[in-house]
């Protein structure tokens, strides 16, 4: 990490040292972000963070749809609270919930429901929420209201949280390296990690933790801390832990680094840190038993508190290299340990910064590292502004060579092109379950995501409400008839897929279309289920694909799909016929007396047992 640019002018009498401290700083900036500093006028950098910032809104909306899950309901909810009166407490929003949506909520101490979670995020998107809190007050019973604005609100603020880290990591970028190489890993960061699919997807604590980590090494690069300098970052790297105690160790580093720099004199980010932290003590004890809030109250399924373990190397690099590994999603990242780290100071800030995100994969590792239902890497996303920070000057001196950079480009494209499927079809095929195995390619989130295609919009209706259905279908609208193209293969290899090839006619007089109403509501999708028949009594496995967007009456389709065989040996019956998603399931043609395909085939062991 490159050392910080003074900007403060020299006092009067003390120019000479000054100017002398100023000459150091600057020698250690490299060459060409030194000549972009004087040879480009302000309004350029900030005019091109404007314009970042508006393109990382539109990509991470453009797919109309949230991807997030039922942890971040809680933080959706507590801004529209906020605004109508009710504080933090969530009383008047918790019992329209089933138990197994509401975990995120929890019985305070007083009796009433609260977050379980830290409350950072949705006071930090409070303001955001002003004018749909008011629409919302018109009919709180509308379940339009209730889900459609909720989820476009969360869903907005959270790519604003996400957009707003990248121009951080854009202006803390540039003080360490080139302009091109800043934009070129400011748009790495944004669409090429999980910026883009899960921070800026859903209030998740990680996109404020990025946000929060972004500024704090902003801050860090921009001069030594000390007065105001030292207060907001003290309140950006006490609000990082605050908002989610799993990343003390960040925030460990950076006071680490502010000492080490500014010593006494950095006195007001540890008032600013000191005051913070009361603040949460305090918010912890009143509504909690324990200091540490409603993470000692969390319980698995079973109502077993999360036990730490003995951190497993299977699980550390598994956060790193499996199909839900950081640098498999996102491999432009390994340029961040193959930097020449220079002697001194810096050698042992960025060995510090190292060590925090080592020690949060390891903290991982001792609990649940896989994230849980979910696409990529969801537990190291909080540690990306530091990597690209590390990866600064590896990637500017990889670009200034053609090799380097055909290298970068072709990392790049990969991880973006990763990160489009998982924003365009995730969660469709099942593309998020854990179960699939971690260190399996025909079984990771991407492939069975981009095999399944898009994921119905969830907010087109108000855009474009011409595209897509609206209306339950009835049995005359479905009538349709079914054959296959080619002969269904007999034996199938477990947990692998294998091709299906069919033609579907619509016989109704309505168009059937995958682009569904509110929430998806209507969508007429590809429904594949299998039965089993030998063992029986075993679940049936039920996955959905797109279908087409517009599928007139007499039309046919004819197409190919690659399900994913069930994971258990035995025979099984294959049913596939389209369905409905109404009211949160799919309401199978075949229950308004339209006749599927179905085949009886056998799953085999890969060893072929």
């Amino acid at each position: 990490m490159g050392r910080p640019r003074r900007r403060r002018r020299p006092r009067s009498g003390r120019a000479g040292g000054g100017e002398r401290r100023q000459s150091r700083v600057d020698a250690d900036l490299p060459a060409a972000a030194a000549e972009t500093e004087q040879a480009e006028p302000r309004v350029r950098p900030a005019r091109r963070a404007a314009l970042l910032f508006l393109l990382c809104v539109l990509v991470y909306n453009a797919n109309f749809r949230a991807t997030g899950s039922l942890d971040s309901l809680a933080a959706g909810l507590i801004p529209f609270g906020i605004w109508q009166g009710h504080g933090v407490y969530l009383d008047h929003q918790a019992e329209r919930f089933p138990p197994g949506v509401r975990y995120s909520m929890i019985h305070s101490r007083q009796g009433r429901w609260v977050s379980l979670y830290p409350i950072v995020t949705p006071l930090l998107v409070t303001p955001l929420y002003f004018p749909a809190a008011f629409v919302s007050w018109f009919d709180p019973a509308d379940p339009v209201v209730g889900t459609v604005i909720h989820s476009v609100m969360e869903k907005l603020a959270a790519s604003l949280l996400a957009a707003l880290s990248v121009v951080f990591i854009y202006l803390a970028l540039r003080r360490t390296v080139s302009e091109w190489t800043s934009l070129w890993l400011a748009l790495a960061y944004a669409f090429g990690t999980s910026t883009w699919m899960i921070s800026s997807q859903a209030l998740w604590q990680h996109g404020t933790a990025e946000l929060l980590l972004a500024a704090s090494l902003y801050l860090l690069v921009r001069e030594d801390p000390f007065g105001w300098n030292a207060a907001l970052l003290g309140l950006t790297t006490a609000l990082m832990t605050a908002n989610r105690p799993q990343n003390i160790f960040f925030s460990a580093a950076i006071a680490w680094i502010v000492l080490r720099r500014s010593g006494r004199r950095s006195w007001p980010f540890w008032a600013m840190c000191a005051a913070v932290a009361m603040v949460l003590v305090a918010y912890n004890l009143y509504f909690f038993p324990t200091v540490l809030g409603g993470y000692a109250e969390w319980r698995l399924p079973s109502g077993e508190p999360l036990r730490a373990a003995l951190p497993r190397p299977a699980y550390l690099f598994g956060q790193l290299f499996s199909n839900r590994g950081l640098f498999v999603f996102s491999p432009f990242l390994l340029a961040a340990f193959f930097d020449r780290w220079r002697p001194g100071r810096e050698r042992e800030e960025r060995a510090v910064l190292v060590a925090a995100c080592f020690a949060s994969a390891l903290l991982y590792a001792a609990y649940g590292w896989s994230g849980g239902y979910t696409y990529g890497p969801r537990y190291l996303t909080d540690c990306l502004p530091i990597l690209m920070l590390l990866a600064a000057r590896p990637v500017d001196w990889l670009c200034r060579r053609p090799w380097g950079l055909s290298l970068l480009t072709v990392a790049m494209v990969f991880s973006v092109a990763l990160q489009a499927i998982g924003a365009f079809c995730y969660p469709a095929g099942d593309s998020g379950n854990e179960l699939h195995g971690a260190w399996t390619i025909d079984r990771s989130s991407p492939i069975l995501a981009l095999r399944s295609g898009p994921a119905t919009p969830h907010f087109l209706r108000p855009l474009a409400p011409s595209l897509g259905m609206h209306d339950p279908l009835t049995a005359e609208d479905a009538r349709m008839e079914m054959s296959w193209q080619e002969p269904l293969p007999q034996s199938w290899t477990a947990a692998a897929s294998d091709e299906a090839a069919f033609c579907l006619r619509n016989e109704s007089g309505k168009d059937w279309s995958s682009l569904g109403g509110s929430w998806g509501m209507h969508a007429v999708r590809l429904v594949v289920r299998w039965d089993a028949l030998e063992p029986a009594g075993a679940p049936p496995v039920q996955t959905d694909f797109w279908l087409d967007a517009n599928l007139s009456p007499g039309e046919e389709e004819c197409r190919t799909i690659s399900p994913l065989a069930p994971a258990a040996a035995g025979r099984y019956r294959l049913t596939i016929e389209p369905g409905q998603f109404n009211g949160g399931r799919f309401v199978l043609f075949s229950e308004y007396g339209a006749k599927p395909l179905t085949a009886e085939v056998a799953v085999r062991n890969q060893t072929g047992g």
